[in-house]
């Protein structure tokens, strides 16, 4: 989620861009990072509501 890689060895990373899917790894962190700032907004806006 933080763009740390360390948990995946170097075969690891060579063989997903070989395969064409390193890109999920960055893709799957701006999602993370979109689900979050949604969740947050939408309880900061639902806790509001509550005199």
């Amino acid at each position: 989620m933080t763009g740390d890689r360390s948990g995946l060895s170097a075969e690891t990373l060579r063989n997903l861009r070989h395969s064409n899917l390193a890109h999920l790894l960055a893709i799957s962190g701006l999602h993370m990072g979109l689900l979050v700032a949604l969740v947050f907004a939408a309880l900061r806006l639902g806790l509001s509501l509550i005199p």
